[in-house]
């Protein structure tokens, strides 16, 4: 049987990553990540999976080619991210409040599975 928790940080980051590449364009791809954030997803794959995560030789310890070679499960604070709503400034109601609702299910999921971030997403 699938996990409920590997499911939706994988549709949640569906989700995040169309919604950066509409509204954070000027900025390209991959534009937030940055090496403190994938230790972050270290220490958490490590915690709450077991899994040791192996650098790709990037700056950014876990980038390859085609963005991040993370699962989306593994890098919790990553595949919820979304710029605009992180800092406040929205992407309108509609947007908002189903981002608000998916949001609050994974971390749902993840207090059930005890695999909540301890990081701020």
């Amino acid at each position: 049987m699938a996990d409920a928790l590997v499911i939706l940080y994988q549709k949640a980051a569906e989700v995040t990553r169309k919604l950066c590449d509409q509204h954070c364009q000027n900025r390209g791809p991959n534009h937030c990540c940055q090496a403190k954030y994938c230790e972050d997803t270290r220490e958490f794959a490590r915690k709450h999976y077991g899994v040791e995560l192996q650098d790709t030789g990037h700056e950014i310890p876990f980038m390859g080619p085609a963005g991040c070679t993370v699962a989306p499960h593994l890098r919790p604070a990553c595949s919820l991210h979304i710029c605009p709503i992180q800092w406040g400034k929205g992407l309108g109601p509609e947007i908002d409040a189903a981002y608000l609702r998916m949001h609050c299910e994974v971390l749902k999921e993840a207090r059930a599975q005890g695999k909540v971030p301890e990081f701020s997403v």
